[in-house]
């Protein structure tokens, strides 16, 4: 390596002598620089930034974790619960101390698949569907109380706006007879 690092500095040296660049300058001479240290780590193309790949990111599991939390809301779902047992094969005491040191105490953990129904809002689940329907009554008694406010909110309104134009009429002929008077009076 060394020798042909020599070999391109003494070419180098030869090719200004007789006026031809064939090597670009600053190539061969570089200092590492910061930003090529940085290329080493590995670069998130979520988040865009150095030290983590995009299936570690953060900001991808949160929105992951926010599409799942929606997702699965006010719906049932089955889920696997798992038992677990733990089995020590422990040696009596009665056996001697060189039989103990030729086994091997193995821990072992036998796991049992136990399927079960869970529902993801248990407070959903309380409702029956006599209280769904007396809701869905009140909801529909209200609502037409609504309308019945609303018509008689826009009938008033009509009778307001019909009142204000008689009263612009009957101040602009009150104003026309107070100027009769005024002149009769003269």
């Amino acid at each position: 390596m060394l020798s042909r690092r020599l070999q391109q500095i003494l070419a180098k040296k030869k090719k200004y002598q007789y006026g031809i660049r064939y090597f670009k300058k600053g190539k061969d001479f570089k200092k590492p620089e910061p930003k090529d240290i940085k290329k080493n780590e590995p670069i998130c193309y979520e988040c865009k930034k150095p030290g983590h790949i995009k299936a570690e990111c953060l900001k991808l599991k949160k929105s992951e974790f926010r599409k799942k939390d929606s997702s699965r809301k006010f719906r049932r779902y089955k889920k696997k619960a798992m038992a677990a047992a733990w089995d020590n094969s422990s040696v009596s005491d009665s056996e001697s101390s060189s039989n103990i040191e030729e086994e091997e105490n193995v821990n072992l953990a036998f796991m049992a698949d136990i399927a079960e129904k869970i529902t993801s809002d248990s407070s959903f689940d309380s409702y029956n569907d006599s209280d769904l329907y007396n809701l869905e009554d009140a909801f529909n008694e209200l609502y037409d109380k609504y309308r019945e406010v609303s018509k008689l909110l826009k009938a008033s309104k009509k009778n307001v706006a019909r009142l204000e134009n008689t009263n612009s009429d009957l101040k602009s002929e009150n104003e026309q007879l107070e100027k009769q008077v005024n002149e009769l009076k003269r």
